[in-house]
């Protein structure tokens, strides 16, 4: 049995350490990200979009994760990630997540200004509040 979990913790470094990071503290937690979204408001209404920046000095891993959306804990909404520019957030990638879902969890390319923004993906049939958990290095 320690045999089991002694190449599972190595397993577990050593995918760690093949994306960049070696130890999960050495990521930067933002604070969580609330906010709520109503039906039709999307990238493309013209309507201002619930928006998280933060800035970082480094390439490494940036994960995001919908933490709860309430009251419907089963509803479905968009997460887009960009670089943030001029207070303008560039649209880099938009995936449909829900609660408990970690809508990316990728390297970043570059230490920069970046955001993530939050729309109706098409499935809300009322307003609900988010929660998202933001960390990259």
């Amino acid at each position: 049995m320690r045999i089991i979990r002694f190449v599972t913790a190595l397993l577990l470094l050593g995918t760690l350490a093949g994306c960049g990071i070696t130890n999960p503290s050495d990521l930067t937690m933002e604070p969580p990200f609330t906010g709520s979204i109503s039906p039709g408001e999307t990238s493309a209404s013209g309507l201002s979009l619930p928006t998280a920046n933060f800035s970082t000095g480094k390439t490494g891993e940036f994960i995001v994760t919908v933490t709860s959306v309430s009251p419907d804990s089963g509803a479905s909404i968009g997460v887009q990630y960009g670089q943030e520019s001029a207070g303008l957030c560039g649209i880099d990638a938009q995936v449909t997540s829900g609660q408990g879902a970690t809508a990316f969890d990728f390297q970043l390319p570059k230490g920069d200004d970046y955001c993530v923004q939050v729309y109706d993906a098409g499935f809300l049939p009322r307003t609900e509040t988010f929660s998202i958990a933001i960390s990259h290095p």
